[in-house]
């Protein structure tokens, strides 16, 4: 029988625009950490010190790629990325504040703010069965991987997603807007992340 293999669900570090006022970041912001965000990703290195962690997952994304880093430096552990891990295309959320994408595109930002993912639309970015899509890819690789205990460097809303997923009945792990930079959540993706659910 083959070991368990877990994910430890992460975001990456704080950055530039998760300061003041928050805005719709998506992929298409691709900011480094900032000097604090770089420090709690090396107090967040000392949770997983005897986890035995076999590897780490980054997205194409430069907060992504500097949080798997600092982590790799602390925990002697390889970096590879898969490119379904990046965040979401927020389409014309990108750069609006809460208050002006609900001024803009009322429907749409309630439908965010509600925190019922089945029911986002990103005017002109990605949309949901893209997304669910997109989530059962990345965990479909990751389940190839030789790698058992795996930490992957993801993004506050693609992150909820995977909860998702995997997690569609606690909503507790997915429905709140908010998504603290030092929050580690275990995912078994044999057993809790059926692939090809009905979603």
């Amino acid at each position: 029988m083959s070991r368990i293999k877990t994910i430890y669900l992460i975001r990456h570090g704080e950055c530039q625009h998760n300061l003041g006022e928050q805005i719709f970041a998506g992929s298409s912001v691709d900011n480094l950490l900032s000097k604090v965000g770089i420090e709690t990703v090396k107090k967040l290195a000392n949770e997983f010190a005897d986890k035995e962690i076999d590897l780490i997952i980054e997205s194409p994304l430069r907060r992504s790629k500097e949080t798997a880093l600092i982590l790799s430096k602390e925990l002697a552990v390889p970096i590879i990325e898969i490119p379904e891990l990046k965040e979401i295309n927020v389409g014309k959320f990108a750069g609006l504040t809460k208050a002006k994408a609900l001024k803009k595109y009322p429907k749409e930002a309630r439908s965010f703010y509600s925190g019922e993912i089945r029911k986002w639309v990103f005017p002109s970015g990605e949309s949901f069965l893209e997304l669910i899509q997109r989530v059962e890819l990345l965990l479909a690789k990751i389940n190839e991987l030789p790698a058992h205990n795996i930490i992957v460097s993801g993004h506050s809303m693609f992150n909820r997603l995977i909860l998702f997923y995997c997690f569609p009945e606690d909503r507790s792990k997915w429905q709140p807007t908010t998504y603290p930079h030092n929050r580690i959540i275990n995912i078994n993706i044999q057993q809790d992340a059926f692939l090809h659910r009905n979603i």
